[in-house]
């Protein structure tokens, strides 16, 4: 009984507490979207209106890398799945025996598919 009671007063374990930071990492990270969301979509425009569109494309790509690389850690996998295809269709248009019209088709696919599943994960 001294036992329960003592470990009862120590309060939240470290994997506890871990959690407990990884979920307010994970807020946050939900908070920013919304502006992340419009960013792109800035970028987006560029690329359609010819404006610096392999700035703005690198920008969409650079993008999509970190939020592959966080969402799946902060509970987000489906948006990291969405952000990775957006990542390697991008990083397919450098390849050599690109068929350009498939691949804008693709790129217009998955960016919506992102903006789409980052705008539920913000919400």
């Amino acid at each position: 009984m001294a036992l329960q009671a003592q470990s009862a007063n120590l309060g939240p374990s470290p994997e506890q507490e871990f959690q407990k930071k990884v979920a307010e990492v994970g807020r946050r990270f939900s908070r920013s979207l919304p502006e992340q969301l419009v960013e792109m979509g800035a970028l987006f425009t560029r690329i359609q209106e010819g404006r610096e569109a392999a700035d703005a494309l690198a920008g969409i790509r650079g993008m999509a890398h970190k939020i592959r690389g966080i969402a799946p850690t902060l509970g987000f996998g489906d948006l990291g799945t969405a952000a990775a295809r957006l990542e390697d269709t991008i990083f397919a248009f450098s390849t050599p025996d690109t068929d350009y019209g498939d691949m804008a088709q693709k790129f217009v696919r998955h960016y919506q598919a992102l903006a789409d599943e980052m705008s539920r994960a913000a919400s």
